[in-house]
């Protein structure tokens, strides 16, 4: 499930960028990316795509030229091609190095599915804007897919399966508030994404859970002490019947403030 993430500069031209080098897919700890360069100078800018196993949406992330601070949120709106535009919502904050702000859209995951045919993509999220062509996405698009099959293969997850059986469903993240943190990671200001492998039922019940992405073991701990509360409801065969299945659950501990 797909995450699209822009770094770019000031504001782009209207008329879409052209690339000025290939797509280049890169794999991390917890995810795998593609990105390609486009424009020059001070319209320089690089687009990419970034999937999330199980988040329902896809993310555009724009990293601009500004030294302001504070929190900025508000509507944004994804164009891809000639296609109806997609309304989304933002949320922007300074970035921790340098003189740029990080501006993060979410939209509907169905958006990826239009870049592999769509010529162009449109970002408009104040202060960000962005227009950049869209080409070869396919061939990017299937580097992508093997790079993810070898991260779940790492993480001790089959790909087959886990494409045979439809995914679980729930909201784990509803059991992740800031009571939930642990003693030992508040002292130690601990944070960070921990990534589990959950085991669920064909009743929907947590049978297992796995620490593939670590950050520390009071956060790894708590993770899975948690997950043994949910329910969820359960993955299905292809005849539609309940079966067992995992959960790939991120979960993002972030230290309290105030």
């Amino acid at each position: 499930m797909p995450l699209v993430a822009l770094l770019l500069s000031a504001a782009a031209p209207a008329a879409p960028l052209t690339p000025n080098g290939p797509w280049l897919v890169e794999a991390e700890a917890s995810s795998c990316a593609f990105s390609r360069a486009y424009g020059a100078g001070g319209n320089s800018v690089r687009a990419g795509m970034k999937p999330a196993f199980t988040a329902p949406t896809m993310q555009v992330f724009g990293f601009s030229r500004n030294t302001s601070t504070g929190t900025r949120t508000g509507k944004a709106v994804v164009t891809v091609g000639t296609g109806t535009p997609h309304q989304a919502t933002f949320f922007s904050i300074k970035a921790r190095d340098g003189d740029q702000r990080i501006t993060r859209v979410t939209v509907g995951r169905s958006v990826m599915d239009e870049f592999v045919s769509g010529g162009s993509l449109a970002i408009e999220a104040d202060p960000v804007r962005v227009n950049v062509m869209l080409t070869a996405v396919n061939k990017a698009r299937a580097a992508l897919d093997q790079c993810e099959r070898s991260l779940l293969q790492e993480w001790g997850v089959d790909p087959e399966a886990l494409a045979a059986n439809r995914a679980p469903k729930g909201e784990p993240w509803k059991f992740f508030g800031t009571d939930a943190y642990p003693t030992d990671a508040l002292r130690a200001e601990m944070q960070g994404q921990v990534i589990a492998i959950l085991q669920i039922a064909p009743s929907g019940a947590v049978t297992g859970c796995r620490v593939v992405v670590s950050v520390g073991k009071p956060l790894d701990e708590r993770t899975c002490e948690i997950s043994k509360r949910m329910h969820f409801q359960p993955g299905t065969d292809a005849a539609g019947h309940p079966a067992a299945s995992q959960y790939i659950m991120p979960i993002n501990w972030t230290l309290p403030t105030g």
